[in-house]
């Protein structure tokens, strides 16, 4: 599960979750907003046809499905983010083994 942040609104992403969107870190460095599919294995990531590699705009994660949630707070200092897969339609967050891929933001972004 992940959490995103929305002014002081808190926005549960899990599998079940669909008609929210989440943020992508553009390259130039400002997000755009994308719907949101889920989640992916970083294996099916890697041979979907057309998927593009882009770092998702959410604050935490959480291990368990379900609540009361534990949530694990990603380190915006050192520029933690989650890996996505953009796939045209939408989002996914790249898991690997059942755990948010977590990827660091470049300089240049």
């Amino acid at each position: 599960m992940l959490l995103r942040k929305l002014n002081y609104r808190n926005i549960l992403l899990d599998q079940e979750r669909s008609g929210e969107v989440v943020g992508i870190l553009r390259r130039d460095g400002e997000v755009g907003y994308f719907s949101w599919l889920g989640f992916i294995e970083r294996d099916e990531a890697v041979v979907f046809k057309g998927a593009v590699p882009v770092k998702l705009e959410v604050v935490a994660y959480s291990l368990r499905d379900g609540m009361p949630a534990e949530w694990i707070d990603l380190d915006r200092v050192s520029g933690e983010m989650i890996q996505g897969c953009f796939v045209g339609n939408g989002v996914y967050a790249v898991i690997e083994s059942g755990v948010p891929r977590i990827v660091r933001r470049t300089r240049k972004e």
